[in-house]
């Protein structure tokens, strides 16, 4: 697969690889752009309109809910921005961690399960 992904970027012209790296960063910045308008208006829903609202709640259940889906797709937004801004501007180098990092935990899974059935064979 590597190979094939090595061949393909070969055959490629420089113009065309310059092309899509331009059109990575674009989508990049849409995201980011995206990221900061809904969460500048999250943030100021929540500063004007929701904290009025929030302080009139008994039920702390509810308000940990609020709070809890609030941090959560924030959070998970940011992370998903930072890795899609590895991806764009480290490329083949974020690959290449993520690359290795997954035939590392493959390789490793491949002797768990034939140790494991190794196991079963001397019972």
């Amino acid at each position: 697969m590597e190979i094939a992904f090595n061949m393909k970027n070969y055959t490629e012209t420089p113009y065309q690889r310059a092309q899509k790296k331009v059109d990575s960063i674009k989508v990049f910045y849409n995201h980011a752009i995206v990221y900061l308008l809904i969460n500048g208006a999250s943030i100021s829903i929540w500063l004007f309109i929701i904290r009025d609202f929030y302080e009139k709640i008994e039920n702390q259940g509810f308000k940990n809910w609020i709070d809890a889906n609030f941090l959560f797709f924030t959070g998970v937004w940011t992370i998903v921005l930072i890795f899609h801004g590895l991806k764009v501007f480290k490329g083949d180098k974020f690959k290449t961690f993520k690359i290795s990092f997954i035939k590392n935990w493959e390789e490793k899974k491949i002797k768990q399960f034939m140790e494991a059935e190794e196991n079963l064979k001397q019972h």
